[in-house]
Parts: C-alpha cells; structure tokens; sequence
C-alpha cells in the first residue's frame, strides 16, 4: 500500500480519484489481491497500477507518463479485459464496465 500511495502522489494533481483513493482501495477484492495489480519499471519502482471496482462497473488506474508508458497502459488494459471477463463468469452475466478518464490525461 506504501508504494501505491508514494506512486500516486507522483502523478499530476489533475488526476482524478486522488482524493477519495484511500476509500477506493478499501474494498476487499482488492487487499485479497485479485482486483488489483501494479506494473514496476526496470528499477523495481510502480509505474501502473489498476483496480477493479465491482460496485461501480470501473476500472481505477494511473501509469506513470516516461518511456514505459505505451507498454504499461497496454498490459494494464489486457490484465483488465482478462479479469472482467473472469467477473462475468463468476457472476453469470456481463456488467457494463466503463473507464474514465479526462482530455488532459496523459
């Protein structure tokens, strides 16, 4: 949890859910570890990270802007794909996810 918080107080202040992130990674899936996942760079620091929010239908994420930025935002989306597919079996239906994000974002 340290190294999310440090990693996310590195972002912009644009970025949104900043504020009520605590709150956001409060929801059990995640501390279990399978809605969640964090991408380290070649130094061993986090330069991705996603969670799953089921009450939402959402998908919380930051990636760090740099030179692994194309290649974290596309593994983190697969990771995604891959696990709401896996949600969907479990629940027995599809939900209708959604990811937000602002014009500005990296």
């Amino acid at each position: 949890m340290p190294r999310i918080l440090d990693f996310v107080r590195s972002m912009p202040l644009s970025c949104r859910h900043v504020v009520d992130l605590p709150w956001r990674l409060s929801a059990p899936a995640i501390n279990e570890e399978s809605d969640g996942a964090l991408w380290l760079g070649a130094t061993g620091q986090v330069v991705g990270f996603a969670a799953w929010q089921l009450y939402w239908a959402a998908l919380d994420f930051f990636i760090a802007p740099g030179a692994e930025m194309q290649a974290v935002e596309s593994d983190l989306f697969a990771w995604a794909d891959i696990r709401f597919r896996e949600r969907d079996e479990e629940r027995g239906r599809p939900l209708p996810y959604g990811v937000e994000y602002r014009d500005d974002d990296f």
